[in-house]
């Protein structure tokens, strides 16, 4: 097949299903990675300006952070496999 063309495949009913689950998989890893997000810039917040705002238990927040974030990068490398590698 010549450079820069691209041949399409049509792949068997019986993994229809699969290709279902496996388009939620960018969506799931969005929005665990936008809470994440929320969640470390409402714990930084009132460390540096609005010492005033709710959240006590600091460390509570920036663990609940660096696993949501774990989870997103975990979920990031399963979607390059899953995209660009299989």
């Amino acid at each position: 097949m010549p450079a820069g063309q691209v041949r399409l495949v049509r792949l068997p009913v019986q993994f229809y299903p699969l290709i279902e689950e496996l388009t939620m998989m960018p969506i799931i890893h969005a929005i665990i990675g936008t809470v994440a997000q929320l969640v470390m810039t409402y714990t930084v917040i009132p460390m540096k300006w609005a010492r005033k705002l709710p959240p006590r238990r600091i460390r509570v927040l920036m663990r609940l952070a660096m696993v949501l974030w774990v989870l997103t990068i975990l979920g990031g490398i399963g979607l390059y496999v899953v995209a660009f590698v299989i």
